[in-house]
């Protein structure tokens, strides 16, 4: 009885592992782009899920590198803040423009005006701080402007990443969405002057109250979210 017990666990994991094996070798998708130009290139499933656990280790460990030391909140998302304008800078003039995952553009260190404050958001999710890129758009300007949104305490704090521009109170304390929304002096003040595609800064702003944003981009970055969304993506349109 014994040795058909053991046969029948044997068989048991024999088979598990065959699934396993099956599964993991299933073909799947992975896109990039370069110069805007998008291409798709078939890949093995376990392929896929290792490249999206490693990339989840290396941010965890450049997040907590970042911020080890800061107690406070605020201090985390400063230094994370200073970090990417430092550590990522805008694509230098002839360089390609990549459009891959946001822990590739750490690792090449430059990017476009949403790449790199998609890192910023992507580091201050990690540590806690819900976050996202979206864009301000002005009629007739040449060019949109990237803010980063942060929800921190049940406010959203608004940074210019790529500028380098934090809005502020007098006091160093973070201006929230709505204090800016309320006094829209603290973007004059944060911007000094500044003139973005022949365009004084503050004017981008004049449409902040229809600025719209979800978080879930950032989220889905991470192994547990991203389960739980394909799983409940997999429920929907199962017959």
């Amino acid at each position: 009885m014994k040795i058909q017990g053991l046969i029948r666990r044997t068989v048991v994991l024999l088979s598990l592992a065959c699934i396993v094996v099956f599964v993991s070798r299933w073909p799947v998708t992975t896109q990039s782009g370069v110069n805007y130009k998008w291409s798709s290139k078939q890949i093995f499933l376990y392929e896929k899920v290792f490249d999206f656990l490693n990339r989840d280790i290396q941010t965890r460990r450049i997040a907590a590198e970042v911020t080890d030391g800061a107690l406070r909140d605020q201090d985390k998302l400063r230094r994370i803040f200073s970090w990417t304008g430092r550590n990522v800078r805008p694509t230098p003039e002839g360089f390609p423009v990549m459009d891959d995952h946001i822990q590739n553009i750490i690792v090449r260190g430059y990017g476009e005006p949403d790449q790199i404050t998609e890192v910023f958001a992507l580091l201050a999710s990690y540590v806690g701080f819900p976050a996202t890129a979206a864009l301000l758009e002005l009629p007739n300007a040449p060019q949109k402007i990237v803010l980063a949104l942060v929800q921190y305490k049940a406010q959203i704090l608004v940074f210019d990443v790529v500028r380098q521009i934090v809005f502020q109170h007098g006091n160093g304390e973070f201006a929230t969405l709505e204090d800016l929304l309320r006094d829209p002096q603290l973007i004059a003040a944060a911007s000094e002057g500044i003139r973005v595609y022949g365009v004084r800064y503050e004017r981008y702003f004049a449409n902040l109250v229809d600025l719209r944003f979800t978080f879930s981009r950032m989220q889905l970055q991470k192994p547990w979210s991203r389960l739980k969304s394909e799983v409940v993506s997999f429920l929907r349109f199962a017959p």
